[in-house]
């Protein structure tokens, strides 16, 4: 009977700077996807430009509409202010030719983190 010793050591994740996925079709865009979510920039090349396009992301007039509320909280206009919990907890629909994953949510994070630092002050805004 054949035994096999496992010696080899898994890869450091943490060097990874870019992971390249060659093909946008169904398989391709799905894995990019998938990497992208876990926080690894992704570039995908393709023959085709329409397959490209295919690609998803968030959808972009629900990122645009929560950016707006995020402005607006900063700048104090906003009628309710977002929270840090109401970003964290923030889900947007993927659309076709949407916005990228990964700098939307890194967006997110920096938003959150500025947000959970600002003190109401005594109008109810914060600053």
């Amino acid at each position: 009977m054949a035994t096999m010793n496992r010696t080899a050591r898994a890869p450091d994740l943490a060097r990874i700077a870019t992971v390249g996925v060659v093909g946008a079709g169904f398989m391709g865009a799905q894995l990019a996807l998938h990497i992208a979510t876990r926080g690894y920039p992704v570039a995908v090349v393709d023959q085709s430009m329409d397959a490209l396009g295919r690609m998803r992301g968030y959808d972009t007039a629900e990122v645009d509409a929560f950016r707006q509320e995020i402005r607006d909280t900063f700048l104090g206009t906003s009628q309710r202010p977002v929270r840090a919990d109401d970003v964290r907890g923030k889900l947007f629909r993927m659309a076709r030719r949407g916005y990228d994953v990964v700098q939307v949510d890194a967006f997110c994070d920096e938003a959150e983190e500025r947000l959970a630092a600002m003190r109401p002050t005594s109008r109810g805004r914060r600053d």
